[in-house]
């Protein structure tokens, strides 16, 4: 981890909390003891994806066969599916 994110993300946080410029569907904060739950999943999904992706592009005869699809979210609020989002989005697979 960068140590320049270490020390913007408290602070852009605290600004935004001081202008009081939050939208109306604000996080959770008392469900944020889950999250040490969920994140192992994603960081070790996208890890996984990664040296998946490395693998296919070193393998000579053309690795890689790029493809789109849709994943339906269970998730009804728009914080959840953003969070269940992101990950989606870092994990390319190959």
């Amino acid at each position: 981890m960068s140590v320049l994110w270490l020390l913007s993300a408290p602070a852009v946080v605290a600004g935004v909390h001081r202008m009081d410029v939050l939208d109306r569907e604000r996080h959770p904060i008392h469900l944020s003891w889950r999250g040490s739950w969920y994140w192992p999943w994603p960081l070790n999904e996208i890890a996984l994806a990664n040296l998946d992706v490395a693998k296919a592009i070193l393998r000579l005869p053309g690795g890689i066969a790029p493809a789109v699809f849709e994943v339906r979210a269970s998730q009804k609020g728009e914080l959840g599916r953003v969070i269940y989002a992101n990950p989606v989005t870092l994990a390319s697979g190959p």
